[in-house]
């Protein structure tokens, strides 16, 4: 197992009951990941992902609706490299808790490596308008 650290540093957005950072429909959300390996990883790619996904009961769902390529290369073990993202919200599906379904959007950030699991981080956000 490939032990790497990840920290988020997302901007724009307004903070909601939840803890979670809210984002309006149709806006962007951009900041940082930083990325520090424990060891050397020669990595196919860094890709952070703006995605959504279903919870709940009947079939799951989950689909990425955003997508950039930060890097490829080779990361050096114990020191922090920075990757800055800018990531275009649709106007939907909003996020939604229910009592038979949840829609929840998130930021992934993966590693791609090769012949190996590759490590992953997610950053929750909500996507929906502000409420009137």
């Amino acid at each position: 197992m490939t032990n790497v650290d990840f920290q988020w540093n997302v901007q724009g957005g307004e903070a909601s009951a939840s803890g979670a950072v809210r984002f309006d429909l149709g806006s962007t959300v951009e900041g940082t990941v930083t990325v520090t390996p424990q060891a050397d990883l020669n990595c196919n790619g860094i890709k952070i992902r703006l995605e959504w996904h279903t919870e709940g009961r009947g079939d799951r769902d989950r689909k990425t609706v955003d997508e950039m390529v930060a890097f490829q290369g080779v990361l050096a073990g114990g020191a922090p490299a920075v990757f800055p993202f800018r990531l275009t919200l649709p106007d939907q599906p909003w996020s939604y808790t229910g009592f038979y379904i949840n829609i929840l959007w998130e930021i992934v950030a993966d590693i791609d490596l090769p012949l190996a699991i590759n490590p992953k981080s997610r950053f929750p956000i909500l996507l929906r308008p502000q409420a009137a």
